[in-house]
């Protein structure tokens, strides 16, 4: 598979430097992956798997192309998720979505299992969302996509916002 970087077994990963490939960049790892590095995929999807994934040290850029990160713990979006006019889908298992930087999108998918911006609201830019949030924990967004509105939407498959395990409040944006 063109772009594939099999981590399993190499443990959690760093990645240090720039990745480039033809048709994808998709990473797997059996433990954490950490960007610690900028990473500009021109275009081409970007994924990543693993247990804990962290931006802390790079922001990611598809230039369009669609992000997808699947883990079975915590995503901290410490820097930059920008993926353009393309679509960031970010699934948390086990764990929770959180973090300073802004996820930039057409349309962002957030799936969570305990809480999505539980500590401070999560940053978007985007125009449409949908997240849902399984077990504990809030949903707080804080969207800010300039000239546009922001649309409670279908996006990969989920629909709306659903926080259904919280019954006093199901969550809170902010424009």
């Amino acid at each position: 598979e063109a772009g594939f970087e099999d981590l399993d077994g190499l443990g959690g990963q760093v990645i240090e430097g720039s990745l480039t490939a033809g048709d994808s960049i998709d990473l797997s790892a059996v433990e954490d992956i950490s960007i610690a590095a900028p990473q500009s995929t021109a275009g081409t999807p970007f994924s990543a798997q693993g247990v804990n994934f962290s931006n802390s040290g790079g922001a990611i850029d598809t230039g369009g192309g669609d992000l997808d990160l699947t883990f079975s713990g915590d995503i901290t979006v410490a820097d930059a998720l920008d993926a353009g006019a393309g679509t960031a889908t970010l699934t948390s298992t086990a764990g929770g979505i959180a973090g300073g930087g802004t996820i930039t999108a057409d349309q962002v998918a957030l799936r969570a299992d305990t809480g999505i911006g539980a500590l401070a609201p999560l940053k978007t830019a985007v125009n449409t969302l949908a997240a849902a949030n399984a077990s504990a924990g809030a949903i707080l967004i804080a969207n800010d996509k300039a000239g546009g509105s922001l649309t409670i939407g279908t996006v990969d498959g989920l629909a709306g916002l659903d926080n259904t395990h919280h019954h006093r409040r199901t969550g809170r944006l902010r424009r």
